[in-house]
C-alpha cells in the first residue's frame, strides 16, 4: 500500500508530538485502535470521505468515538487536524504512523506465510538473512496458509518472495517448457 505524501508528513508531525510528550507507544496503541475502528465501520468510513460533512462534525463523531480510550496527546492532534481541515485523512494517517514508528525505530515488518507453523530456528535463520539485507530490526506478521506447498512466502513492502516448493516447482516447469524439453 502507498501512502500520500500528505499522509507521511501528518504522521511525522504526530509522532514529533508524541515524542516530545513521551507519549509514543500510548499514541500507537491509539491510532492502531481509531484505524481499526474506521476499518470496521463502513458508515464512519463514509462520514469521513464526505466532502459534504463538515470538518468540526467529523471532528465530534470522531472524539466520540474514541473518547473511551483516546489520551491527551491524540486528542490534541485530532483538534490539529480539523484545523487543518484534515479529520478526514484520519485512517491514513493512522496507516501512516505505523509506517513512521517503524522507520524512526529502525523496524521492518514482514509478512510470512507458510504452510505449517515455522520453527523459532527456522524463523531466526530468516529473520538474521532479512536483517542482513535490510540493516533493520525484523518483526514478522505470520500466516498459516496450507495452499503454501512446502517453504514460505516472504512480503517486505511491495516485494513478494516466494520460496514455497510449489514456485520452484513452476519455475523449474516454465524453464523445461521454454528449452521445449518434453518429458515424456
Amino acid at each position: 500500500m502507498s501512502l500520500s505524501k500528505v499522509a507521511l508528513l501528518y504522521a511525522n508531525s504526530l509522532y514529533d508530538l508524541a515524542l516530545e510528550q513521551n507519549t509514543v507507544a500510548g499514541v500507537s496503541d491509539e491510532m492502531s485502535n481509531i484505524v481499526k475502528v474506521i476499518e470496521g465501520n463502513a458508515e464512519l468510513k463514509r462520514v469521513l470521505d464526505s466532502p459534504v460533512v463538515k470538518q468540526f462534525s467529523k471532528l465530534q463523531i470522531i472524539r466520540e468515538t474514541v473518547k473511551s480510550f483516546a489520551g491527551a496527546t491524540t486528542l490534541q492532534f485530532l483538534d490539529y487536524l480539523e484545523r487543518k481541515s484534515r479529520v478526514d485523512g484520519l485512517w491514513e494517517i493512522g496507516k501512516a504512523f505505523e509506517t513512521v514508528i517503524d522507520e524512526r525505530q529502525g523496524l521492518l515488518r514482514v509478512k510470512i506465510t507458510s504452510a505449517v507453523e515455522l520453527s523459532p530456528s527456522q524463523l531466526d535463520g530468516i529473520r538474521a538473512e532479512l536483517e542482513k539485507d535490510y540493516a533493520k530490526k525484523i518483526l514478522f506478521e505470520k500466516t498459516i496458509n496450507p495452499t503454501v506447498v512446502g517453504g514460505f512466502i516472504l512480503q517486505v513492502g511491495d516485494t513478494v518472495i516466494d520460496a514455497s516448493l510449489k514456485n520452484k516447482l513452476e519455475l523449474l516447469k516454465k524453464k523445461f517448457l521454454k528449452a521445449s524439453v518434453s518429458l515424456n
